[in-house]
C-alpha cells in the first residue's frame, strides 16, 4: 500500500504505535481516497485494513490485534512523518 509508505515511516521502538482506527481515518480523510473509483472505496473499509495489515508479509509481525473492549488493533514501531521532528 503505497499510500501508507508515503504517510508513515518505519521506527525501531515499539511505544511507536497507530491505532488502526486512526490510520483508517486518515486514509478516507487523504487526496489518495478522493481519488479512487467507488468500487475500490468500497473495496477499502475497516475491514479490508484489519485483515490486510494482520496478513501481509510486511506489516504482520507489526499487528497487533486488541481486544473488543478495552484495546484497540494497533501496529507498533511507525509513526506518521508529520510526527516526527
Amino acid at each position: 500500500m503505497s499510500w501508507f509508505k508515503d504517510n508513515y515511516d518505519k521506527t525501531n521502538d515499539k511505544k511507536d504505535i497507530i491505532k488502526l482506527k486512526d490510520l483508517f481515518r486518515d486514509f478516507r480523510d487523504s487526496d489518495y481516497y478522493d481519488n479512487l473509483s467507488k468500487n475500490d472505496k468500497r473495496k477499502y473499509n475497516y475491514t479490508f485494513f484489519t485483515d490486510y495489515f494482520s496478513t501481509n508479509v510486511f506489516f504482520k509481525k507489526y499487528y497487533v490485534a486488541g481486544d473488543n473492549n478495552n484495546y484497540p488493533n494497533y501496529i507498533n514501531c511507525h509513526i506518521k512523518k508529520d510526527d516526527i521532528e
